[in-house]
């Protein structure tokens, strides 16, 4: 005999339009905004769109706050690792998971250090409703110098520069059985993520809806990387004056950084023998060449 709660479950499994999948390690505070947040733009939206938090081993008070607070926010939260491995593998198990539990026909990515537009939620699920393979939606970033403050809206010459679109996976919704791999264990993943997706988009035919609004507001303010990535911007150093001068711990940057820049550069060469469409591959070794003349002038980041 059933129960209600499996009566539910099932229900959901078929309805459930969108799964919010937030990565997290830590950052507390944020990520209660961001959650206190989500519950309000989800009121008479519940059984159309969940939030899934998949927690990278948080070692701060996040473990112990939020598992309390799922019921009252209504969000789940997942530990499905006993070692930290990043936000690229949490997204990977995140989409796993909502396609397992929930049946989502959607998958979109937030950080739990950003903000949302006031109304992100029902404008993004009424998009859906247009039948496209993919939402893309526009973004304003905050940063430490108000003059570096940008807009960046969807509004392309012709609906076929899409994959013109900014790498952030905090831009898109996509249909769960088109979501790629993100490459796990990078600080940094969103590069070779969006080349893969880019891609796999691509030769599907995939349809796109474009929201020109900016519905997520990307906070640059506290990010180790971004920091790091802008102040090298500012103050660029030759990988070898990186290194004699100890510029990451001088600077609190996290210590993988430079590391990272340089594995992801390897998987970007690795990557042009698995993109298909010319075009793809046209914008992936330009990234390529860019970021190598990055890293070896100081210029590095994404």
């Amino acid at each position: 005999m059933k129960t209600k709660k499996s009566d539910e479950k099932g229900r959901l499994a078929k309805t459930l339009k969108l799964a919010i999948i937030i990565p997290l390690r830590n950052n507390c505070k944020s990520s209660l905004r961001m959650l206190h947040e989500l519950k309000r733009q989800r009121v008479g939206f519940e059984n159309e769109c969940r939030v899934l938090v998949v927690n990278d081993c948080s070692d701060d008070e996040t473990k112990i706050l939020l598992p309390q607070l799922q019921d009252e926010l209504g969000f789940t939260m997942i530990t499905p690792s006993d070692h930290r491995r990043g936000a690229g593998a949490m997204r990977n198990l995140g989409v796993k998971w909502v396609a397992e539990n929930w049946g989502a026909q959607y998958v979109a990515f937030f950080d739990a250090d950003d903000y949302l537009h006031d109304h992100a939620v029902p404008i993004i699920l009424d998009a859906l409703d247009k039948g496209a393979d993919s939402v893309i939606w526009g973004f304003a970033s905050i940063c430490n110098d108000p003059n570096d403050n940008r807009i960046w809206l969807p509004k392309f010459k012709s609906p076929d520069q899409w994959y013109h679109t900014p790498v952030a996976p905090w831009l898109h919704a996509i249909r769960t059985h088109l979501v790629q791999q993100f490459p796990e264990e990078l600080l940094t993943d969103d590069v070779i993520w969006w080349m893969r997706q880019a891609d796999a988009l691509m030769s599907y035919g995939a349809k796109f809806y474009f929201i020109t609004s900016p519905l997520y507001i990307y906070d640059k303010t506290s990010g180790g990387c971004t920091r790091a990535s802008e102040w090298f911007g500012k103050h660029p150093k030759t990988l070898e004056q990186i290194i004699t001068e100890d510029v990451c711990k001088v600077q609190r940057f996290p210590d993988r950084y430079v590391s990272d820049c340089i594995r992801n550069i390897a998987e970007l060469y690795d990557l042009r023998n698995e993109i298909e469409n010319e075009e793809i591959r046209d914008l992936l070794l330009e990234r390529f060449k860019r970021d190598v003349i990055g890293l070896m002038t100081g210029r590095i980041g994404w």
